[in-house]
């Protein structure tokens, strides 16, 4: 700070707290309407569905045993802002994430960086692309692997181009920079490559997995995804289908399963994933689909 010299923290997940749980029971605050895990926001004392909005103050007493005992589990944003101000009370601080990231915001924030009015800055994917700061020294990414475990193909990929889109806004001026990554897997592929920027290699590896388990670019892929407003019901839809599916030759059926959030706004989401050989098969599956309540998405980018 004395040097007049900026870093950027990245955390892809907002909010103070990423669960509530009681220490007794071991209740977890869920949404009503997702039943999912909700978020605590320190700054407005509630807990909050990142996928419908629903918001409830924080409660004093656990739901299930009435326990005071209640704690606050993970860290996103909010909390790491508050542990910056703790431990550097003189710094300039701000915040982009969603909660934040008014467009009056975004401009007032990137021309504060720009004039060297900020020491440091927290936030989500919005500072991870387009940011071309020299005074930016040091770049730190918190809990890369929350994106590196998540059950989908393309997960080792993102993380790999998201630590490379967040060290690219270090040393873009006159100094080195210096960029350093939190995680548990320190040996995976997509970190030690992304660490000397090693895109060649990382490719390399990435592939032979792929093929290994059948995978884009040696694959075909459709997804299908069907939401209902009962559990039963979903599940009764995805497995007819499945099994009119593995009839026809050739296709590789995934599934049917539950999605990866399989309860959004009180409707339950069930997937099949069809893999192929040949793009033609899924063209006609899609086809014959298309009007009907299913959600059909073919070439998928991901499966979640």
């Amino acid at each position: 700070m004395d040097q007049k010299r900026q870093a950027l923290l990245y955390l892809n997940r907002r909010g103070s707290a990423s669960a509530q749980v009681c220490d007794d029971c071991g209740y977890v605050s869920t949404c009503p309407n997702c039943h999912l895990p909700v978020t605590f926001h320190a700054d407005s004392l509630r807990l909050i569905c990142h996928h419908c909005n629903w918001r409830q103050a924080v409660p004093a007493i656990c739901a299930q045993c009435t326990s005071p005992n209640l704690k606050l589990l993970g860290v996103g944003t909010k909390r790491v802002e508050a542990e910056i101000l703790r431990l550097f009370p003189e710094a300039r601080i701000a915040r982009l994430d969603r909660d934040s990231a008014t467009l009056k915001h975004l401009k007032d924030t990137l021309k504060k960086l720009d004039r060297g009015l900020l020491d440091i800055v927290i936030g989500t994917q919005m500072i991870a692309k387009g940011l071309d700061l020299p005074a930016v020294d040091v770049v730190g990414v918190i809990s890369a692997d929350t994106l590196l475990f998540l059950p989908d193909f393309t997960a080792t990929e993102r993380t790999f181009q998201l630590l490379n889109q967040v060290a690219g806004r270090a040393g873009r001026g006159d100094r080195p920079g210096h960029v350093y990554v939190q995680t548990y897997s320190p040996t995976h592929p997509a970190i030690t490559t992304a660490a000397i920027h090693n895109y060649h290699e990382f490719v390399a590896t990435e592939l032979a997995e792929r093929s290994a388990l059948r995978y884009p670019p040696f694959t075909y892929l459709l997804h299908l995804e069907t939401s209902q407003s009962s559990s039963a019901a979903a599940q009764r839809q995805a497995t007819e289908l499945a099994q009119k599916l593995r009839r026809v030759r050739g296709l590789e059926i995934i599934g049917p399963a539950p999605a990866f959030l399989e309860t959004i706004a009180n409707h339950y989401r069930w997937t099949i994933t069809v893999k192929s050989p040949r793009r033609p098969p899924l063209v006609e599956i899609a086809q014959q689909l298309a009007g009907t309540s299913w959600i059909v998405d073919l070439d998928p980018i991901n499966l979640l």
